[in-house]
C-alpha cells in the first residue's frame, strides 16, 4: 500500500488508514480490505479544513473506531461501530450515517474517547452546562465524564471525576475493571486508580518523592490487572514500574544502573519564583553538599497553559527570564556560569531572552529552534502552518496577531550582543530533513546573528577574543534528529540521540569550564 500515514485494524479483513495532502496533513480516512487492490478503498471521511489533523483510532475494547479531526485547541470525533462494513453498504451517503458525531467542534474544547462495559468514557474540557459552539473564555479544566453507548452525543455526559482548579489530567488508560488518571497537581505528578465497582479512587505512591515525569507504558490489554508506568527525573535514568490495579502495590520494575554517577548524591527541589501576580514553577537539582533555602509550591492549571500561547507567548518567555534573575539575585549562578538550551518551540522562548538579556548567559545550545515564527506564519503554503494557528496566531488576517509576533521573534528583535563586553557562545544545530522547522531559518538566524549581533567583531581590549557562534547543519537529519529507537527520517540508529545530545552538553560544559575568554 503507498500513501499510509498511519493505520488502525478494522473487524475481519478491514484496516483504515490515513492519507496526507500536499502541506503533510492528514487529512482524509481510507477503507481498505485485505486481499484487494489499493484502487478498491472507500473514502470514508475528508477533512477540509486546513487547521485540522485527522487521526484514527480504536476503543480499547475494540468495539468502535474513533475518527478525530483535531486542532490544536479543540476536538470534532466521529464514532462508528467497529464491525460496520463498509462494503456492503456502498453508498456514501449510507456509509456517513454510520459516522456519530459525539460533540460539535468548540473553540477551546478538546474532548477524547474511549469505551468500556456498555458505556463511553471521554476526557474532556467543555463546560458543564454543555453550551456547545459558545465560545469560552479560557480553557477549563479537564474532566472525566461518561456516557450510555446509545446516547453519546453531549448532552448525555454525566460526571464521572472531577479535578481541582490546580489540577491537569495529562493520560487516561481504561481497563475492565479499573481506570487510571495521570495528572499534575500544584506542577507535581499524580496517578489515580479508579475502581470501577466501588467508585473509589486511590492515589499511587510514585517514585523520587514525587519530583519526576510520569509516563504510561504501552498497556494494550483491556483485561490486564496491572498497569505499567515510566519514571524519570533529572537525576534518575529512565525506569519502568508495574502496580497492581486493585491493591496499588509495586511489582516488578525495571531501571538501569547509571555510570559513574550516584544519583543518591543529587537532590530535587520545587521552587516558586515571583513573575508580577503569579508564581512560576522551577525545578532546582544541585549536589547534597550545596544547601539552598526552599521556596514553596505553585499553583498549575489548564489556564497556565493559555496564559502562554497566541497573544499570550510573551509571558513564557518573561517568565523564563524571571527564573533565570532568581538564580543570579539569590547567588546560585552567575552570567559567567549560566547555560541555556532549547529545543524548538522551547528554542523560541531561548533566543528571545537571548535578545531581551544576553548579559545573563554564558553559552547556549539550541536544537531545531523556531526562531523566525513569523516568516512561518505568513508562509501558508508551508508544512503545517495552517495546523499552528491556534497556537501561534494567523498574521496574514490579523494585525495584532501580526504585531505580537513581531514583537518576540527572535529573528526579528536582534540586537547587538557583543558591543564592548562579552556576549553569550552560541550552538544552533539544525536538520535539513525538518519539516517542522525548515534549515533555512535556522540559517538565516545564525546569518543575522553574526551581521547585527556582532559575532563578527572584536571587543575593544582586553584579550580580544570574541564569543563563539557554531553552527552545525545535518542535512540528513529531521527534527528530533533521531529518537532513542533510531527510527527518526535521516537516522542511522540511536546513536545519533546521543551523539546530538553529547555535542551540546560538550559544548556547555566547555564554555562553562574556561568562563569568559
Amino acid at each position: 500500500m503507498e500513501g499510509v500515514f498511519n493505520f488502525v485494524f478494522g473487524a475481519s479483513d478491514t484496516l483504515f488508514y490515513t492519507v496526507l495532502d500536499a502541506k503533510l496533513r492528514a487529512s482524509k480516512v481510507m477503507a481498505h480490505r485485505i486481499g484487494l487492490g489499493q484502487s478498491k478503498d472507500i473514502e470514508i471521511f475528508d477533512e477540509p479544513c486546513h487547521e485540522c489533523f485527522v487521526d484514527i483510532t480504536r476503543t480499547k475494547d475494540k468495539r468502535f473506531h474513533l475518527i478525530n479531526s483535531s486542532r490544536l485547541d479543540s476536538s470534532k470525533v466521529f464514532v462508528f461501530p467497529s464491525a460496520h462494513d463498509f462494503w456492503q453498504h456502498s453508498s456514501k451517503e449510507t456509509n456517513a450515517q454510520a459516522l456519530q458525531l459525539a460533540r460539535p467542534r468548540q473553540a477551546s474544547v478538546e474532548y477524547f474517547i474511549d469505551h468500556h462495559d456498555g458505556e463511553f468514557i471521554i476526557l474532556t474540557n467543555s463546560p458543564k452546562d454543555d453550551k456547545a459552539g459558545l465560545p469560552t473564555a479560557d480553557p477549563l479544566p479537564f474532566r472525566l465524564v461518561r456516557a450510555p453507548t446509545a446516547s453519546l452525543t453531549s448532552e448525555h455526559w454525566e460526571e464521572l471525576l472531577g479535578v481541582g482548579d490546580d489540577e491537569l489530567i495529562e493520560d487516561v488508560e481504561i481497563f475492565k475493571n479499573h481506570i487510571m488518571v495521570s495528572l499534575k497537581r500544584q506542577g507535581q505528578p499524580a496517578v489515580y486508580i479508579y475502581d470501577r465497582a466501588s467508585g473509589c479512587r486511590s492515589e499511587l505512591s510514585l517514585p523520587y518523592k514525587g519530583y519526576c515525569t510520569v509516563r504510561p507504558e504501552p498497556n494494550p490489554q483491556f483485561e490486564a490487572t496491572t498497569v505499567r508506568l515510566g519514571f524519570s527525573s533529572p537525576v534518575h535514568l529512565e525506569s519502568v514500574i508495574e502496580y497492581d490495579l486493585a491493591s496499588l502495590k509495586q511489582g516488578k520494575s525495571w531501571a538501569p544502573t547509571p555510570l559513574h554517577i550516584n544519583s543518591d548524591e543529587y537532590k530535587c527541589q520545587r521552587l516558586s519564583v515571583p513573575c508580577g501576580s503569579v508564581n512560576i514553577p522551577m525545578t532546582l537539582i544541585h549536589h547534597e553538599s550545596v544547601e539552598l533555602s526552599k521556596g514553596g509550591g505553585s499553583e498549575l492549571g489548564r489556564e497556565w497553559y493559555s496564559n502562554g500561547k497566541g497573544a499570550n507567548k510573551v509571558n513564557s518567555i518573561a517568565d523564563y527570564l524571571s527564573c533565570i534573575r532568581f538564580l543570579l539575585d539569590k547567588g546560585w549562578s552567575s552570567s559567567s556560569r549560566l547555560a541555556a538550551t532549547g529545543v524548538s518551540a522551547g528554542g523560541l522562548v531561548v533566543g528571545a531572552a537571548l535578545n531581551k538579556s544576553p548579559e545573563y548567559f554564558r553559552a547556549a545550545a539550541l536544537h531545531v529552534p523556531f526562531v523566525d515564527p513569523l516568516s512561518a506564519m505568513l508562509s501558508p503554503d508551508l508544512p503545517l502552518t495552517g495546523v499552528e494557528i491556534s497556537e501561534w496566531g494567523n498574521p496574514l488576517s490579523c494585525s495584532a496577531s501580526y504585531v505580537t509576533i513581531r514583537d518576540y521573534a527572535p529573528y526579528d528583535n536582534i540586537r547587538q550582543m557583543n558591543s564592548g563586553q562579552q556576549g553569550p557562545s552560541i550552538l544552533v544545530t539544525a536538520g535539513g530533513l525538518d519539516q517542522r522547522v525548515p534549515v533555512w531559518q535556522t540559517t538565516k538566524w545564525v546569518a543575522r546573528l553574526r551581521s547585527a549581533g556582532g559575532y563578527h567583531l572584536r571587543v575593544p581590549g582586553g584579550t580580544g577574543c570574541v564569543p563563539k557562534l557554531l553552527f552545525y547543519p545535518q542535512m540528513d537529519a529531521g527534527h528530533f534528529h533521531a529518537d532513542t529507537s533510531g527510527t527518526e527520517a535521516g537516522s542511522d540508529s540511536g546513536g545519533d540521540f546521543i551523539s546530538a545530545q553529547a555535542l551540546h552538553n560538550a559544548f556547555l560544559i566547555s564554555e562553562l569550564s574556561t568562563g569568559h575568554c
